[in-house]
């Protein structure tokens, strides 16, 4: 069973070849390395949802905090 290392957008990740085929490929990812033997640690796809979303966090501009129990019309 072949073991690939891809990447998309900075997320690491490492799968199997049919896992790649089904979900991986249409999406996008790119193989970085393959490999004939088991892969040490493996990426839930959990994970790449988390860092997505840090991803998004750092990037959204903050906001001014308004609860409308002021008026500033006075």
């Amino acid at each position: 069973m072949k073991f690939f290392n891809i990447i998309k957008d900075g997320i690491k990740n490492i799968i199997d070849e049919a896992q790649y085929e089904t979900i991986y490929k249409p999406a996008g990812w790119k193989i970085a390395d393959v490999s004939e033997s088991t892969p040490k640690k493996t990426s839930a796809p959990h994970d790449e949802i988390i860092i997505k979303n840090t991803e998004k966090m750092k990037r959204k501009a903050p906001q001014k905090f308004d609860d409308n129990l002021f008026r500033n019309d006075l």
